[in-house]
């Protein structure tokens, strides 16, 4: 056979060969997403926080599971999900919600992380940022935890927690003498690392992975400034938290006593001043989560 004949030959046979790959690829599938889900579901993620409940911001990356109600297997793990507008999940051919939603538990959590496969069977670890002057390092320090999903006039809605404590700085300036806009502030002292279930059953800090966190500036005009930042619920040591306060190149150290342990969704709230004996603490609360809001900035993996 010359190789012109052979070359008709493979051509002619080619559309076959070709015809067969696709059908052998469309029936080869991953067993764990043998469940059949031919409509999808539309789902609205939002945020608990405190007694307000709100739409997740736009551009937030969720890591979702779908968990057998039978018998606990994990049908699909882990799958990188995209809020959309007005907290609603982004879907399309191969991250779909199926429509029928009481078979499986759709379990969350938010920011996605691309290691965290072994979830929800397995205690995950989870890092805060030491440094949250950013917006995208402090959401990324913010986890919230979804577990469970309710169903009504055929729209999904799944609730997230924050499983992380939080402090709110409020710094007035009463002397007239100080711009706030040059202020910075930064908690000393702060386990950074947390180990947890994502069904929030128990969950604890590693002693040795300590650090100073440097806060995030939500808003400093001339005679205020406000400070937040995120870390593992923890027991202070004696009860006592350190705060380092920058305004106008001069570095305060105050010591904030009498806080109590925090609990996941906690959020310790201290209004200070400067006055002309220098930087004093006037009140502190503990209270619920109140902004859990991220300004929709968008991020991704």
């Amino acid at each position: 056979m010359d190789r012109g004949t052979m070359y008709g030959n493979v051509c002619r046979w080619l559309p076959v060969i070709a015809a067969a790959i696709c059908i052998a690829i469309s029936c080869s599938s991953d067993p764990s997403e043998s469940y059949d889900m031919p409509e999808r579901c539309p789902v609205v993620l939002k945020v608990e926080n405190g007694s307000d409940v709100d739409v997740m911001d736009e551009g937030m990356t969720v890591g979702a599971f779908f968990v057998s109600k039978d018998n606990g297997s994990v049908l699909r793990r882990n799958e990188m999900m995209i809020v959309g507008e007005h907290g609603m999940l982004m879907q399309d051919r191969d991250t779909i919600v199926p429509l029928k939603l009481d078979s499986y538990d759709f379990i969350a959590y938010c920011p996605y992380d691309s290691s965290w496969d072994n979830l929800p069977e397995s205690m995950v670890e989870f890092d805060v940022e030491e440094d949250q002057s950013s917006d995208i390092a402090y959401i990324s320090s913010d986890l919230m935890i979804s577990t469970s999903i309710s169903i009504s006039n055929g729209t999904a809605e799944a609730v997230f927690r924050h499983a992380m404590s939080r402090i709110m700085l409020h710094i007035t300036d009463k002397t007239g003498v100080f711009d706030m806009r040059f202020s910075s502030a930064v908690i000393n002292d702060m386990k950074l690392r947390s180990y947890l279930y994502i069904y929030g059953e128990s969950s604890s800090t590693d002693d040795k992975m300590i650090g100073d966190i440097v806060c995030r500036r939500l808003d400093c005009k001339d005679r205020r400034a406000s400070f937040t930042a995120v870390f593992p619920a923890q027991q202070l040591v004696d009860g006592k938290l350190i705060v380092d306060v920058e305004i106008a190149g001069i570095t305060y150290d105050f010591e904030i006593t009498g806080v109590p342990a925090m609990e996941s969704g906690n959020v310790l709230v201290c209004s200070m001043s400067m006055t002309e004996r220098g930087l004093e603490l006037e009140s502190t609360e503990l209270t619920d989560w109140e902004d859990g809001g991220s300004g929709s900035i968008v991020v991704y993996e």
